[in-house]
């Protein structure tokens, strides 16, 4: 025998799924410090961080229109000589283990005519529990040709297949041959 069920009785199972489904999520690494990975190449020199630290997660990004030679208070960059590729990425300690479900990179490219940096062509997203042994969770690879990359910044917005948990947060860009310098402003870590 089956009950009518009131309309007052589905409102309330909806509000309730919807109220475990929406659950935001929040930037975990908001202003947090982050190192160096040691994998990469070390940040470079004439964008160090000086008095904007941490940059990277100051919540604060390359206002429209400046290039990085006016931006530098804002911006990142990895460095190897040569337009042979680079390199490098940054690690987040959090306070506790914690689920991760997105991670958002704002870059920056600018093409000229003689001479160009573009934005990574991989981001790979990694966990550890002890900062010592590393689970790659997301490889994001970027979906432009290099010609097709905008001057300026571009939010990257790398979900994860599953939510992880970790305390450890590597977030590391390469750039493939044809470039020297990967320019990073801001780094999001996503998650509950």
């Amino acid at each position: 025998m089956l009950r009518k069920v009131t309309p007052v009785v589905v409102l309330l199972l909806a509000v309730m799924v919807a109220s475990v489904s929406a659950q935001e999520l929040t930037n975990l690494v908001a202003g947090l410090s982050y190192t160096v990975s040691p994998h990469g190449e070390p940040f470079y020199e004439n964008f160090p961080e000086s008095k904007y630290a941490p940059k990277l997660t100051d919540g604060e990004t390359l206002p429209q229109g400046q290039t990085h030679n006016t931006g530098y208070p804002w911006l990142m960059a990895f460095r190897r000589p040569g337009t042979v590729g680079v390199d490098g990425g940054v690690i987040f300690e959090l306070a506790e283990a914690k689920e991760i479900h997105q991670v958002n990179v704002s870059v920056y490219a600018n093409k000229m005519a003689a001479y160009s940096f573009y934005n990574p062509d991989i981001v790979t997203v990694s966990v550890s529990d002890d900062g010592e042994e590393w689970a790659e969770v997301v490889k994001w690879n970027n979906p432009l040709s290099r010609d097709e990359h905008p001057t300026g910044i571009r939010w990257v917005e790398i979900a994860l297949p599953n939510p992880v948990k970790g305390q450890f947060i590597q977030v590391f860009f390469t750039s493939h041959t044809g470039t020297s310098l990967i320019f990073v402003d801001e780094i999001e870590v996503l998650g509950r």
